[in-house]
């Protein structure tokens, strides 16, 4: 039965890369068969499955959505991802998955889909009880909104970041975070807090 079940995993495993590959080779149409079957993995959980396998399963098939540019079917892909991830070990390695998936969509110039990612990953970051993630997740999400042109969200979502941001042990976040800011203060025309945000910078 163990050997079964390491079958299994191992064929899902060569799935999840062959949905991959089908879409950074810009041939999502034809994974649509293989993003099935997986689906029906994602829709009928099972325990024995790690939840590492889970999560590599949800990356595979919001690559596929994002691809395809299918907002519908990433937003429930997004779904299941934020049901699985209901315990603290679950929330950590899907909030992960899931913030890898946001980078990547943004790589891709699918900002809906980036966006409802990180913040997703952000949820499932206060479910594990991460600020560490959170932080990141929220960063994400800002930067996205940088690239959506919407510069009094990223505004908005920095200050709030401002007071947890003081707490970070890597200053390359810090660091992220002020010249995101300091580009929606100057995109905004808020001179004096651009260079407010500078001070400050030049001070951690």
């Amino acid at each position: 039965i163990k050997g079964d079940k390491k079958i299994e995993e191992v064929s899902l495993l060569a799935r999840f890369d062959f949905i991959h590959f089908l879409c950074d080779e810009k041939r999502a149409g034809e994974a649509d068969e293989q993003v099935s079957l997986v689906r029906a993995v994602l829709e009928t959980p099972n325990e024995e499955h790690p939840i590492g396998l889970v999560a590599e399963a949800l990356e595979a098939c919001i690559h596929w959505a994002a691809v395809k540019g299918d907002n519908t079917q990433a937003d429930a892909f997004i779904k299941i991802a934020v049901e699985l991830g209901d315990g603290r070990e679950a929330a950590i390695c899907v909030g992960h998955a899931l913030n890898d998936c946001a980078n990547g969509a943004r790589g891709m110039k699918a900002v809906d889909v980036a966006l409802a990612c990180a913040t997703a990953a952000e949820r499932l970051a206060h479910v594990a009880q991460r600020s560490d993630m959170a932080f990141v997740a929220a960063y994400t999400g800002a930067a996205v909104l940088a690239e959506k042109e919407d510069f009094h969200a990223v505004r908005d979502r920095c200050l709030g970041l401002l007071d947890q941001a003081k707490t970070l042990s890597e200053p390359k976040l810090r660091f992220c975070l002020f010249h995101l800011l300091s580009l929606a203060s100057r995109q905004l025309g808020d001179r004096s807090e651009e260079r407010r945000v500078g001070k400050e910078c030049r001070s951690r």
